[in-house]
């Protein structure tokens, strides 16, 4: 029986942007600032962040520029 890679992680044209590094500290740790009291959801900065990368890639991507 041969393996076959599910369609969820074939290659596509679709970035990929990976958030994690955004919310970690200059020593590698969570930054908990970026987060609501749960832990878990990031709070107003930590989607201000999120933002800002997802603008700058589409803005690399493509002729729009917020």
């Amino acid at each position: 029986m041969s393996e076959k890679s599910p369609a969820s992680v074939m290659p596509s044209d679709i970035p990929i942007i990976d958030m994690y590094p955004l919310f970690l500290d200059a020593s590698g740790e969570v930054n908990r600032n970026l987060f609501l009291e749960d832990g878990l959801h990031p709070n107003t900065a930590g989607h201000q962040l999120m933002a800002r990368e997802t603008a700058s890639l589409i803005s690399s991507k493509s002729n729009f520029h917020p």
